[in-house]
């Protein structure tokens, strides 16, 4: 965020990985948020409804103010590098096994790591899901898939080239929050970022105006159907 984390009271809880800012919440701050969420009404993740929704808009409110002011912070100016990491977030006590097929398990009876994406996503803006992604899921589960190893999707287990999300989508979101539940087998997966604020100054202005122009097609991601990878190229620019 634009917070730079100087000296002040958050430093003995911030710090940053690979550059990132990062804060790591204390036990205090965890047991908050896992009141807060305990709060949560189980619900269908492919339908959510207005009250789920108002819910965790209220519950935002309630989340440790430390949290809030950095995400309030980011929200306003975020920062050079585009990208926030917490630790120490609660999850599920416990997991099924990892579904095969990428869709979430009917197995996972508890909604712990859904209200805390819900709740802080709710600092930073209105909620949205599309309907014709992954069936509407307002949560999605991002799992890898036999046989899908090497696809540019969240289906995938290679390394995934650096991307707008939904970049083809007129409507596509601000933000996007990934909230890690099972870590891979051998403990290597890692979630890289890029801020186009840095790369910009390297950048000459003719390149910058051809990039801004209407020129470029991004393919839709396969998880909106086949309707959208046939008619749905939407142009960057």
């Amino acid at each position: 965020m634009a917070i730079q984390f100087e000296p002040c009271d958050m430093m003995t809880s911030t710090h940053s990985v690979g550059l990132v800012p990062t804060l790591v919440l204390s036990a205090e701050e965890r047991e908050i948020v896992a009141g807060v969420v305990e709060e949560l009404p189980l619900f269908d993740v492919f339908n959510p409804t207005p009250e789920i929704l108002t819910w965790a808009q209220q519950a935002a409110s309630r989340l440790p103010p430390r949290l809030v002011s950095i995400l309030l912070d980011f929200r306003a100016r975020s920062n050079e590098f585009g990208t926030l990491l917490f630790r120490g977030l609660p999850i599920d006590a416990a997991l099924p096994p990892t579904p095969q097929d990428g869709r979430p398990s009917p197995e996972k009876g508890t909604r712990v790591s859904e209200g805390v994406l819900l709740t802080i996503m709710s600092v930073l803006g209105e909620l949205l899901c599309y309907a014709d992604e992954k069936d509407g899921a307002l949560v999605q589960d991002v799992i890898p898939v036999q046989g899908k190893e090497d696809t540019q999707e969240n289906t995938g287990s290679a390394y995934l080239e650096f991307h707008t999300e939904d970049g083809f989508h007129p409507y596509r979101p601000d933000y996007v929050a990934l909230l890690g539940l099972r870590p891979d087998h051998d403990h290597r997966a890692e979630t890289a970022t890029a801020c186009i604020r840095r790369v910009l100054p390297k950048l000459p202005n003719h390149a910058i105006e051809i990039l801004r122009r209407p020129l470029f097609r991004i393919r839709a991601s396969s998880s909106f159907g086949a309707a959208w990878s046939r008619s749905s190229d939407g142009s960057v620019g």
